[in-house]
């Protein structure tokens, strides 16, 4: 009798261990990134929120033929270590997928504090349909991680420090005739008599959107006491060519012949940026 009940005892163990639930196959990596395009950039969007900035936070479910359904779910957050607060996760898109299954993609946006340097922190729970666990907590425990206890969620989230928004960078060059032109792989075209002096003033421009301490520029220009000399045995003056240890490199295609002048009978000096 005594045997008969241990087995009774013992199936109904393994029985109730098999119907447990299961968690949900999600995940939130903040700088991954889809092939498929099936969000704009990171999961994280953008990476390194600045100041008052809208952030999109992405959440991945693989949904598994005939399983894994994912209803819904909440994003938590909270703000320089205060309250949390939560926002609705809301359904984003299907990536393409096979017989197996297909990934879905579900999003949440928050707007960022105004002072840089807050601690942003957050975690997803994710909602599902038997027999799976609703909810499936996403936290970060060195990378990304489920569990069916948001205290354990809560006590490691994601998190980061919102920064100050960054311009984006630009170089410019702007001359009285051509005006202000982007000096990113760009030529412009001078013509300059070096040997009259003649004197066109060039502003060149270089915002990098982050504080720089040092900025170096190489050129080109004011070269008079080189611009007679037939420094390369051409058979003409060496206008436009660049002096010794610069990087910059200038076309002398339009110099091929020593009769190619303008109408004022001057050389064309090229200025490669």
């Amino acid at each position: 009798m005594k045997h008969l009940l241990h087995s009774v005892l013992w199936v109904l163990t393994v029985g109730g261990t098999a119907a447990q639930a299961q968690l949900g196959n999600v995940w939130h990596v903040p700088a991954e990134t889809r092939p498929s395009g099936v969000y704009p950039s990171t999961m994280r969007d953008p990476l390194h929120p600045g100041t008052s900035a809208s952030v999109t936070f992405y959440q991945g479910v693989y949904k598994a033929s005939g399983g894994n359904n994912q209803t819904g779910g909440t994003f938590y957050y909270r703000v320089g270590g205060g309250s949390w607060q939560n926002v609705a996760l809301g359904w984003h898109a299907n990536e393409a997928g096979d017989a197996n299954g297909f990934v879905q993609i579900w999003k949440s946006a928050v707007t960022m504090p105004a002072t840089a340097g807050t601690l942003f922190e957050y975690y997803f729970a994710t909602t599902f349909n038997a027999p799976f666990t609703s909810p499936t907590y996403i936290y970060n425990n060195g990378g990304t991680a489920t569990t069916a206890t948001q205290a354990t969620a809560a006590a490691s989230p994601f998190s980061f420090n919102v920064t100050i928004p960054v311009a984006p960078a630009s170089f410019t060059v702007a001359t009285a005739s051509t005006g202000t032109l982007s000096a990113s792989y760009t030529t412009s075209k001078l013509y300059v008599n070096e040997v009259n002096n003649d004197i066109v003033p060039i502003t060149i421009t270089f915002a990098p959107g982050v504080a720089a301490d040092e900025v170096e520029l190489w050129t080109n220009l004011n070269n008079r006491d080189r611009a007679g000399a037939d420094a390369r045995a051409t058979g003409w003056p060496a206008q436009g060519s660049r002096p010794w240890g610069s990087t910059l490199r200038v076309a002398r295609r339009e110099f091929a012949s020593p009769g190619l002048r303008d109408p004022a009978g001057r050389h064309p000096a090229i200025i490669a940026s």
